[in-house]
């Protein structure tokens, strides 16, 4: 089949068009982008020094660039390109980061909306037309994917779905394109440039060869059945995308030292929790069947959204919810098989789609989080946009294209989308204040470990470290091993101490700081919060001698530890915390000492400077008694 000549359409109906598919879903998302940095924002955005345009090319070629933190690699290179462009022009400002993200929102509802009008013909133009600016409504103003545009670390699903979906069009515009005049290369050109982005984005686009072969089955295919050697030709188009995967693979292998998989590992994260990665192969693939029913529960009826879902991990058949899940997908699989294979073909992509589009983070891959509300921005745009596109193609009979001529279908699209509109403007209004977000998540799903640390960051970050604490005591019980809550703990209970409110504190984060210190002998940050929590209750208390030495000894050993380039910040922080120590003990010259170690690595310390400048005038003082 050859694509047909499109539809001109009215300048009334172009502006209604970018009335509908922009202008009313970024409306949606005005009450977040005056919203703060959150979470994975701070370490991987706010704070990270690598996201600049002169690291262009050393974003596709070092992975250790993706976080402030170099061990935490990532190959996201385009999603890091986009970062620097916002930082040329925006610097760290999360407004320019978030109009970015909107802005990426909305060019994957247009490209949707063409997928759509491509996908569903041979309809005639005005009911695609309306059918697809329903389907890409429905994709955009949906609540779920809130938190992929919102979120401003979640662009990677928003950069790797708009390349997906460009793939898709242009693949399918290229099979249909009339023979000569370059329009088929054009349009595979597009497509092998939409793969290209996607693969630079996020991993989750590996799927993407497989999606093209059911475009190619289902909507090519179909146009022309009879065609003698449409397999060779189909395989011939197919190769390409299959060989840039391919070279996906090899590329992140190269620069990251594996695929992302290992299927021969028992557990994927050696000795890691089951709540953090640690899950053998049988109990994920177990709870992801159980979680993909309360995904399809959320893209039905949205309610009750939250950044941190809690998911009981499963590990039997035999539990009632386990077989009960893995029986409904089977009935799920098999209703869309056979909707594959019958004129409802559109319908069956749509609920293929589903599982196919979450299978890269909810299947045999155990990841950091069991289940999480942006794995689904990628699925929603042909499990939601198709399904209500295909709807709303077949209620509107060939000879009566108007919305208006079925008055139901309008008022019942209408009021979805509505209430779609409003609840995603109410949830993007939870993202202006990060202990309301967390509040939400704890109140949603209290069992969430991760919730209560964040509601606990965000409270200490009011200055309300006793109900800091409380949130993080909570995530303890839940979670014991869990070293961020056990970090923050620790700080917690050195705020609350030196406050004078509570005593015991000082106990609590000792024994909290020494916990993690044993089971991490060269974190950091770890022997720092002891050493500080030691000197200031020295300090506070006065006459401990031993928590001065004690507190001592964490310094040192920090700076031993610490002498790498990307740790001289801490190295700082501990000979200052040095200098101060020993000035408290009355060992000047030893002060002078750290003071001047501080110097020698940065000679313009503002405040190392001056306080050698009050260690000297100390010094001549004495001398001069």
């Amino acid at each position: 089949m050859t694509e047909t000549r499109p539809t001109r359409r009215s300048p009334g109906a172009v502006l209604l068009l970018v009335l509908l598919l922009g202008v009313v879903p970024a409306a949606a998302y005005v009450p977040a982008l005056a919203a703060p940095f959150h979470y994975d924002d701070l370490h991987s955005i706010q704070r990270n020094p690598h996201l600049k345009l002169h690291n262009a090319l050393n974003f596709f070629r070092d992975p250790g660039l993706f976080d402030e933190n170099p061990a935490t690699r990532m190959y996201r290179p385009v999603l890091l390109l986009t970062y620097a462009v916002d930082d040329f022009f925006w610097g760290r400002n999360p407004l320019g980061f978030r109009i970015t993200n909107v802005l990426v929102h909305l060019l994957a509802g247009a490209v949707l909306f063409a997928l759509l009008a491509a996908l569903l013909a041979p309809r005639p133009g005005p009911i695609r037309f309306r059918a697809a600016v329903i389907g890409a409504l429905a994709f955009l103003l949906h609540p779920l994917a809130t938190e992929s545009v919102t979120y401003v670390s979640c662009r990677s699903n928003q950069l790797a779905t708009l390349g997906y979906l460009a793939a898709l069009l242009g693949y399918l515009r290229a099979r249909r394109a009339p023979p000569g005049a370059g329009v088929a290369a054009g349009w595979l050109a597009f497509a092998l440039f939409g793969a290209l982005v996607a693969f630079g984005s996020k991993a989750i686009a590996i799927t993407l060869p497989v999606a093209l072969g059911l475009v190619e089955l289902l909507a090519v295919r179909r146009a022309a059945p009879g065609a003698r050697g449409m397999l060779l030709r189909a395989g011939a188009w197919l190769l390409p995308f299959v060989l840039l995967a391919g070279g996906y693979l090899l590329v992140r292998q190269e620069v990251m030292g594996s695929t992302g998989v290992n299927l021969t590992a028992q557990r994927f994260l050696q000795g890691g929790h089951e709540l953090t990665g640690g899950r053998s192969v049988q109990s994920n693939l177990l709870t992801q069947a159980t979680v993909f029913w309360r995904y399809v529960g959320l893209m039905v009826w949205p309610v009750r959204l939250n950044v941190a879902h809690h998911a009981a991990l499963a590990h039997s058949l035999g539990e009632t919810r386990v077989w009960l899940s893995l029986l409904g997908l089977v009935g799920y699989l098999g209703v869309a098989l056979l909707c594959l294979r019958r004129r409802w073909f559109r319908v069956g992509l749509a609920l293929v789609w589903l599982p196919l589009a979450l299978s890269p983070t909810s299947s045999i891959v155990p990841l950091n989080v069991v289940m999480s509300e942006n794995r689904l921005y990628l699925p929603l745009t042909l499990s939601v946009g198709l399904l209500a596109a295909a709807g709303v193609a077949a209620a509107l009979p060939a000879g009566r294209l108007r919305l208006g001529a079925r008055p139901g279908l309008a008022v019942a699209a209408a009021v979805v989308l509505g209430v779609w509109g409003v609840r995603a403007g109410w949830r993007n209004a939870d993202y202006r204040d990060g202990e309301r977000l967390w509040a939400k998540a704890v109140a949603v799903a209290p069992e969430n470990f991760r919730a209560r640390n964040h509601l606990g960051n965000a409270l200490a970050e009011r200055g309300d470290f006793r109900g800091a604490r409380a949130q993080y005591r909570a995530a303890r019980e839940i979670y014991p091993e869990y070293f961020d809550t056990l970090l923050n703990l620790g700080e917690a209970n050195l705020r609350v101490a030196d406050a004078g409110e509570d005593c015991g504190a000082w106990d609590e984060g000792e024994q909290v700081l020494r916990e993690l210190v044993a089971r991490e002998p060269r974190h950091v940050l770890a022997r720092l919060k002891l050493g500080r929590l030691l000197f200031q209750r020295a300090v506070k208390l006065g006459d401990r001698p031993e928590d001065l030495e004690a507190a001592a000894v964490e310094f040192r050993t920090v700076i031993e530890m610490a002498r790498a380039p990307r740790f001289q910040e801490s190295r700082i922080w501990a000979w200052s915390r040095i200098a101060a120590l020993e000035e408290h003990r009355g060992d000047l010259a030893a002060a002078v000492r750290a003071c001047r170690a501080i110097l020698a690595e940065m000679p313009y310390h503002a405040e190392a400077r001056a306080h050698l400048a009050a260690l000297r005038a100390r010094l001549a003082g004495r001398a001069a008694i």
